[in-house]
């Protein structure tokens, strides 16, 4: 006998976690929540879903006290955007962080963009906004932005029958002196919850949201081939190379793929292997052939 296949719209759609980021308002706390997944499990638009019915919470809580609505969400993907957006934003505005890893990688948990991001989210509390962010993996995006989230969402599968994503939530709780991280689970009527599920955004926003990661990414490649193609021609400058041809050999498309994900997202040749789907002699011989384009020896992910 089959296993019986679940009716999601027949529950409340995320309600203990619109509940709770409410409740934080209340009290006069912001909310800051992590969205993890492998690509293609509906992070984004479970981002942009929580940050509709967040925002409808909250404009019923101030048209109710005789105030102005708040924003709707906004989507950014720089540090200057963020920045930009935070000092308009109003209490119980919410942000949608596309890419948290690619922009704030654990790796460079020193860097100067990581240290600012850490002290604006300090100053969260006295604005009292919503932050939705999402990254592929948890353990790639900076631990001191780790340690500051007060929810973790991860994205499990995408039920097209219903139109919905699934996903398995945690509340998270750090301890200030030994910076450990604790999972706790959240309940309804006295009972665990296991499960959430988030339905379709707004198609007008995700129409804009789909064009402008686009954007982003085009962006990103051609950021990094610049980047591949100045460090290339600086190292055979300082070896005395010169190229009678002229002939310059740019990164493959497959092989920028592989480095976002080995050297910006952080990810293992194994974990690159089960999300493309592909053999490890693949990666390990695309990633070393795009060292050896970009000069770079040590191979940090050997499998």
């Amino acid at each position: 006998m089959g296993k019986k296949s679940v009716n999601y719209l027949e529950h409340p759609e995320s309600d203990i976690v619109v509940n709770y980021i409410v409740e934080r308002f209340y009290k006069g706390f912001y909310t800051f929540l992590l969205t993890i997944g492998l690509p293609g499990t509906g992070k984004s638009s479970t981002d942009m879903r929580l940050g509709e019915l967040t925002y409808q919470k909250i404009n019923e809580i101030r048209i109710k006290r005789g105030l102005a609505p708040s924003n709707e969400p906004v989507i950014v993907d720089s540090l200057i955007d963020f920045i930009e957006w935070l000092q308009k934003a109003r209490k119980g505005d919410c942000v949608i962080i596309e890419e948290l890893s690619v922009l704030f990688p654990s790796r460079r948990s020193m860097a100067g963009d990581n240290v600012a991001i850490g002290r604006v989210l300090d100053t969260c509390r006295k604005k009292q906004v919503i932050i939705f962010s999402n990254a592929p993996i948890l353990k790639s995006i900076d631990s001191h932005l780790r340690a500051m989230a007060h929810v973790c969402i991860e994205t499990l599968k995408i039920v097209k029958t219903q139109k919905v994503v699934v996903s398995k939530v945690h509340r998270l709780q750090t301890n200030p002196g030994s910076g450990k991280t604790y999972l706790h689970t959240f309940q309804r009527d006295g009972r665990d919850v296991k499960r959430i599920y988030t339905q379709m955004p707004n198609m007008e926003n995700w129409t804009i949201y789909e064009k402008s990661k686009d954007k982003f990414m085009d962006e990103l490649y051609k950021e990094l081939k610049a980047k591949a193609e100045k460090k290339r021609e600086k190292l055979e400058k300082e070896m005395g190379i010169v190229r009678k041809d002229g002939v310059k050999k740019p990164l493959t498309d497959r092989q920028i793929q592989l480095y976002v994900m080995s050297e910006i997202k952080g990810m293992t040749n194994n974990e690159i292997c089960e999300v493309l789907k592909i053999a490890p002699s693949s990666v390990s011989s695309q990633l070393a052939a795009t060292r050896r384009k970009l000069k770079i020896e040590k191979i940090k992910n050997p499998i």
